[in-house]
């Protein structure tokens, strides 16, 4: 894990949020009928849910309850962080990266040391080629998606979906039972697609190769040291903010009929940290999809 603010203040920090402060007087949350909580349980929960791992957890009776004393379950109640909480977090994933960038710019630090070296290697081997690829394929997600969104634009690829689809239909059909003549041509038409798609992306990052061809190798190992500096202070933002937002919004689980939950699983950032490798795995691919769901509501709002 990379670098991380100090611990000692987030508890306090992000304990005081609205959505983890008890109702005054010991009101139950539950008890004011609002329009809110009248929605169906899919929407009322559309940014939260129960995670279950080990084995038989997700089909353990009290997991959701809260009362499970099974050592090998883990059982939580996941839900994204609120406006407040997440500038808190976002704060503290942007204070990480800026002490990686200033790591990283300090030339006698042992993480620059090591960057410096791999990039001595290539220049000393003279990998131009592969200097350059790095450089090329720093946005490789971004323009292969790119390529597929205009590709998937012309007439002829416009069912692109649903043909690969039908095609995995036919692929799993036994050969004599499957429409020979429809299976070819639809093998073809997606084979036809993807050398579409890798022309379009080709072309997509071919201004950027040809404005590297005049280079030279040091000129490009140059521009390599600052996308991989760029890299890896990102990289130190992302899992600040994985590390906290996992850390605030993971709680033990209660009856939802009694009120929301509101106690953490993890008592500290080290309690976090010694989680298991699946309850980690298991954390990330959880928030991603809340997070993922949340970005779409707000992309269609």
């Amino acid at each position: 894990m990379s670098e991380v603010p100090d611990t000692s203040e987030v508890a306090g920090e992000v304990a005081s949020a609205a959505v983890d402060t008890p109702e005054p007087n010991g009101t139950d949350p539950t008890a004011e009928r609002t329009a809110a909580s009248e929605q169906d349980h899919a929407s009322l929960f559309r940014y939260s849910r129960f995670l279950h791992v080990g084995p038989g957890a997700a089909a353990c009776e009290e997991g959701e309850l809260g009362t499970c004393a099974d050592p090998l379950h883990f059982h939580a109640w996941l839900r994204i962080p609120n406006p407040f909480q997440h500038n808190s977090i976002r704060e503290k994933a942007l204070a990480a990266k800026a002490r990686k960038l200033r790591l990283l710019r300090d030339e006698d630090s042992d993480i620059r040391v090591i960057l410096d070296g791999s990039l001595e290697e290539m220049v000393h081997q003279d990998d131009r080629e592969e200097l350059v690829q790095e450089i090329v394929n720093k946005d490789y997600v971004k323009d292969y998606w790119q390529a597929m969104r205009e590709v998937g634009e012309e007439e002829e690829f416009a069912t692109i979906e649903d043909d690969r689809e039908r095609y995995r239909v036919l692929d799993l059909m036994p050969e004599e039972e499957r429409p020979a003549e429809e299976y070819a041509e639809l093998s073809n038409h997606l084979e036809s697609y993807s050398a579409k798609v890798m022309e379009s992306f080709n072309a997509i990052q071919k201004p950027l190769r040809d404005s590297l061809e005049d280079k030279s190798i040091q000129e490009l190992a140059d521009i390599c040291r600052e996308d991989r500096i760029e890299a890896e202070a990102q990289q130190a933002f992302k899992e600040t903010y994985d590390m906290y937002e996992w850390f605030i919004g993971t709680m033990k689980p209660k009856d939802l009929t009694k009120g929301w939950p509101q106690d953490r699983v993890f008592g500290d950032i080290n309690h976090l940290k010694r989680a298991s490798g699946e309850v980690i795995a298991a954390l990330d691919e959880a928030f991603t999809e809340l997070d993922a769901e949340a970005g779409r509501q707000l992309k269609g709002s």
